[in-house]
C-alpha cells in the first residue's frame, strides 16, 4: 500500500515531469519481448522481468547502417535469457518526452518496471520515495571495486545505501578554442601537463589576456539562468573548494568563505566584461552557441557536448576551429572538480521474491564489466576503472584525454530532496548578483535560507 506522501508525489510527478527530463538520450517508443515461452530451469521458477530503458544509440555497436534505437538493450536481454532460460525479459523503450510520465503513471497503478535504465536525477527521486532496491547490498566487493570511487559514492541518498548502478558518464570539462588562443599569440598559456590542469589564477590571466588582444571575443562563456544547467556554473564554485550540500543532503553549505570567493570571482569576470554580454539572462545552451560561433574562447561543458561540436564541424553546421579540452580550473590549494552526468540501472521493489531476485541479477548483468564497453557507441565514458582506456584507439586526443577527468568527480547534490526547487532558487540569486541587485555575500546568504527551507519541506513530505 502506498503512503499518502507517495500518492502526493506521484500526482506532482505527472504535472512536473518535464522538469525531470534531464537525460541526454533521445529515443523512439517501442516494445520488444524476449523468448515467448522460456523453458523453466528445473531448479528455478519461471519469471518475467519488465525492463524499461531510454536507448542512447542506434544498433548494437552503433556502427550498423540499419541499426535502430534499442538494439543493444534487446541484445543484452537476449544474452541474459540464453544464460537463464527460466527468465523472460520484456523490454520497452522510452523517450525523453513521455518516458518519465509513463513511469510515474506506472508507479501510481503499481505496474512499474522491474528494472529501469534512467538518468541519475530521476532514479534518486524514486529512491527518496522508498521505491528502489538498495542494489549495493547485492554486490560483491570485486563488482564495486571496479567503479571509480567518487562515481560510486554518488549513487546514495545519504543513508549509507547505494541505489543504482552507474553505467555511462559524461564528465564536465573545460572546452577551449585553441584557434583563438593562437590568434592572440598566447597558446603557451594553455596547460600542457598530463592532466591538463590549471589554477584559477593561471586561467584568469589567460582569458583576460585573450580578451584584451582579440576584438569582440570574450574569455569565457557565462550564463545566469542555471535552472537546467546549474552544474556547469557551480563547477566554478566547487573549484574553490565549496560544496552545495552536506554529505547527508540535509542542508545547503554553499554559503561559506570558499563559496563566496567563487561568487566574487564570477562577478568580477562579468563586471570586467571578460564574459559574454547579457550573462545574467541566458542559459548554458545559449552560451554554448556563442562558443560554437567563436565569440567566447572557453566554456564549461561535458564530453557529450564536445562530441556534438566536433560532429557539427564535420557536418558543416559550424565553422571549423581547433578545440582543446582541459580539466576545469581550480583555486590554489584545492583540487580539480568535474560533475558527472550519469545514466544507470535501478531496480524497483517487488513483493515477489523470485521476480525481485532476477530483476537484481539482470540489472547487475547490464552494469557488469561484460557490458561496460558498450557505452562507447554514445560517445560516453564508462564508470568502470577497467574501461579507462575505452578510447585509447581514438584519433581524437581530446577524447582520449577526457577519460582522465573521471577521477575528479564531485557530488552535485542531485540526491537532495527538493533538488529542483533549490536549483531554481540559486538561479534567481545568481542572476540578481550578476545584475548588481545582490552582492555575492547577500546572494549566498539568501540562497542558503531559502534553499534550506525548500530541502527541509521536501524531506518532511518524505516522512508522511
Amino acid at each position: 500500500m502506498m503512503t499518502n506522501g507517495v500518492k502526493k508525489w506521484l500526482t506532482a510527478s505527472v504535472a512536473l515531469v518535464t522538469a525531470f527530463s534531464l537525460t541526454a538520450c533521445a529515443a523512439s517508443t517501442g516494445t520488444t519481448t524476449g523468448a515467448s515461452s522460456p523453458t523453466a530451469d528445473k531448479k528455478e521458477k519461471a519469471v518475467t522481468v519488465k525492463f524499461w530503458s531510454y536507448p542512447k544509440w542506434n544498433g548494437i555497436t552503433g556502427k550498423e547502417t540499419n541499426g535502430t534505437l534499442g538494439d543493444w538493450e534487446a541484445d543484452a536481454a537476449k544474452r541474459f535469457m540464453q544464460a537463464h532460460p527460466n527468465v523472460k525479459i520484456e523490454t520497452e523503450f522510452l523517450n525523453a518526452k513521455g518516458g518519465p510520465e509513463k513511469v510515474a503513471i506506472a508507479i501510481q497503478s503499481n505496474s512499474m518496471p522491474d528494472v529501469l535504465g534512467d538518468s541519475d536525477i530521476r532514479l534518486f527521486e524514486y529512491a527518496q520515495k522508498g521505491l528502489m532496491v538498495p542494489i549495493g547490498d547485492h554486490l560483491d566487493k570485486d563488482y564495486i571495486a571496479d567503479y571509480y570511487e567518487n562515481v560510486w559514492a554518488q549513487t546514495t541518498i545519504g543513508d549509507g545505501k547505494y541505489y543504482y548502478l552507474p553505467w555511462s558518464i559524461s564528465p564536465q570539462i573545460l572546452m577551449v578554442n585553441r584557434t583563438l588562443f593562437k590568434q592572440a599569440g598566447i597558446e603557451d598559456l594553455l596547460p600542457k601537463n598530463e592532466d591538463r590542469t590549471w589554477t584559477i589564477d593561471e586561467y584568469d590571466t589567460a582569458i583576460r589576456t585573450l580578451t584584451s588582444k582579440l576584438k569582440n571575443v570574450y574569455g569565457v562563456g557565462m550564463f545566469g539562468d542555471t535552472t537546467s544547467g546549474d552544474a556547469f556554473l557551480l563547477n566554478w564554485l566547487w573549484g574553490f573548494g565549496a560544496r552545495t550540500f552536506d554529505p547527508t543532503y540535509n542542508k545547503i553549505t554553499l554559503n561559506s568563505d570558499k563559496g563566496i570567493a567563487g561568487m566574487k570571482f564570477l562577478k568580477q569576470l562579468v563586471d570586467d566584461k571578460i564574459t559574454n554580454p547579457g550573462a545574467a539572462g541566458i542559459k548554458q545552451a545559449d552560451a554554448l552557441t556563442l562558443f560554437n560561433q567563436q565569440k567566447v574562447a572557453t566554456i564549461q561543458g561535458a564530453t557529450i557536448q564536445y562530441a556534438r561540436a566536433v560532429n557539427a564541424m564535420a557536418q558543416g553546421e559550424i565553422n571549423k576551429f581547433d578545440m582543446y579540452v582541459t580539466t576545469p580550473p581550480y583555486a590554489k590549494g584545492e583540487t580539480p572538480t568535474s560533475f558527472m552526468t550519469t545514466y544507470g540501472y535501478g531496480v524497483f521493489k517487488n513483493e515477489d521474491a523470485d521476480k525481485q531476485k532476477w530483476a537484481i541479477e539482470f540489472a547487475k548483468f547490464l552494469g557488469s564489466k561484460e557490458n561496460a564497453a558498450a557505452v562507447k557507441a554514445s560517445e560516453s565514458l564508462s564508470s568502470r576503472k577497467s574501461q579507462a582506456d575505452l578510447f585509447k584507439d581514438s584519433t581524437d586526443e581530446n577524447t582520449k584525454f577526457s577519460s582522465k577527468v573521471s577521477k575528479y568527480a564531485v557530488d552535485g547534490g542531485l540526491a537532495a530532496p527538493g533538488f529542483n526547487k533549490q536549483r531554481a532558487i540559486f538561479s534567481k540569486k545568481l542572476q540578481a548578483m550578476f545584475s548588481n541587485v545582490l552582492t555575492p555575500e547577500q546572494a549566498l546568504k539568501e540562497f542558503e535560507a531559502e534553499g534550506n527551507k525548500a530541502v527541509a519541506e521536501e524531506r518532511e513530505k518524505l516522512k508522511k
